[in-house]
């Protein structure tokens, strides 16, 4: 530097510039929005999404995905989202999709069935998906377990499952007219419905579920008798014609009726599901039951033909007895087959007609030795003119010939069960009254 230039150097000026700042676009503001919209909705659907079932069905006649509802009393509560064949083509799986507040529907023992036109002989239902189509129909269960699967119903319930009263079982030889939804009545007042006819394990009659609905439901007790109702019960015998029905629901459709005769204990309580016989009629279903009742056999030289089982034994007009049993056995002596009937004689019966009647129930073979010794022998007697039928006349005879009690095999007045028992051959019986 040179001496003369006393210059004060020049300062470096600094840079300085303004921070760029990020602005956002507004162009940008749509798709976030959108975004948050779309979240939204997303964990709306999820919160109230219900829970989905399937259900199974033997044909999907009716139900189409995305249009079949689930309705319950008329209100939808869910919908088909698809319908797909099994594996093994036995039947089909339809997915469904539950409201949020049908979870209850989801309890193990919920029922679902479809609903669309049906005609029976209960009636015709399901008209109004004439024109809305067919839809599934579900009832909620009890259970406390929940599942996803279930087996739909092919035929809609007849009684559902909250409704109060108590459900019976009955059992009986055939179904008659009966069908699911026929009346059960009360002195000719429908109080219950048919719920189901299937035949027995062994095949050898069929049984079948009523209910009863509450009040009258206790009506039905220890010693209650059941009865077909079913169309118009039409009876010829000596007594003359008979016509007896319950109404016009039970001719057409046919019903069962039951009473509750007025014997001693018979109106005790029974539990629910109790299983009680079905009688062909209401005199069969009321017929008193008689105790000590044994049995007799008669030989007849005679044709049996026109004689029934089940037809009476008839002393002096009041029924003492029925025929139980017809057969024939063959007599090594006279070498011919000779008809045997075997009757069940009621002492009780005897013992109203007259006091020393008793004696036969308490001293047994000895007591009927006696009445045959004074005359008592058995007769065939016509029913009915016009029918044919004969039936059993027990009287006293004092001009018929000699006649005897055979009494072999087991001890005289021995029982056997609830009554005494004659044997398979009047020989080897231990009661056998000859009657001619």
């Amino acid at each position: 530097m040179a001496p003369d230039d006393f210059s004060v150097p020049t300062a470096v000026q600094p840079d300085v510039r303004p921070p760029r700042r990020w602005r956002v676009s507004w162009v940008w503001s749509v798709p976030v929005l959108a975004a948050l919209v779309g979240l939204s909705l997303l964990y709306k659907t999820v919160i109230d999404r219900g829970p989905s079932i399937v259900v199974t069905f033997q044909a999907a006649t009716g139900i189409e995905a995305g249009k079949t509802r689930v309705k319950v009393k008329d209100v939808e509560i869910g919908q088909v989202t698809a319908v797909h064949l099994a594996p093994d083509r036995s039947h089909v799986e339809v997915m469904i999709e539950l409201a949020k507040e049908a979870r209850s529907f989801t309890a193990r023992d919920s029922r679902f069935w479809v609903v669309r036109p049906r005609f029976a002989g209960s009636g015709i239902s399901g008209l109004e998906t004439l024109m809305s189509g067919a839809y599934i129909a579900a009832e909620g269960g009890r259970a406390s377990d929940t599942a996803e699967r279930f087996t739909g119903l092919e035929t809609p319930p007849v009684i559902a499952t909250d409704l109060p009263g108590r459900r019976f079982q009955l059992e009986a030889e055939d179904s008659g007219s009966l069908d699911v939804g026929a009346p059960v009545f009360f002195r000719r007042l429908p109080v219950g419905q048919v719920e189901g006819v299937v035949l027995n394990p062994r095949g050898r009659g069929v049984s079948i579920g009523i209910f009863v609905h509450a009040p009258y439901d206790r009506f039905v007790t220890v010693g209650t008798r059941f009865w077909h109702a079913s169309g118009i019960d039409f009876s010829l015998d000596a007594r003359g014609l008979r016509v007896d029905t319950q109404s016009l629901a039970a001719i057409l459709m046919g019903g069962i009726a039951f009473e509750t005769p007025d014997d001693p204990g018979a109106d005790d309580f029974i539990s629910e599901g109790a299983s009680f016989p079905l009688s062909r009629n209401r005199s069969s279903a009321l017929e008193p039951v008689h105790e000590g009742a044994f049995s007799v056999l008669m030989r007849f030289n005679q044709s049996v033909r026109g004689l029934e089982v089940g037809a009476p034994l008839d002393l002096r007009g009041v029924e003492v007895g029925r025929v139980k049993a017809i057969r024939l056995v063959y007599e090594p002596r006279s070498r011919d087959f000779v008809p045997v009937v075997e009757g069940e004689i009621y002492p009780d019966q005897l013992e109203t007609l007259a006091g020393g009647a008793r004696d036969l129930l308490a001293h047994g073979t000895e007591s009927l030795a006696q009445q045959i010794d004074h005359g008592l022998r058995a007769q065939l007697r016509s029913d009915s003119l016009l029918t044919g039928k004969l039936f059993v006349a027990v009287d006293f005879f004092p001009d018929a010939p000699p006649g005897g009690l055979r009494s072999q095999g087991r001890p005289a007045g021995t029982a056997h069960g609830q009554g005494r028992h004659a044997g398979d051959h009047p020989a080897d019986s231990s009661r056998a009254a000859q009657g001619q």
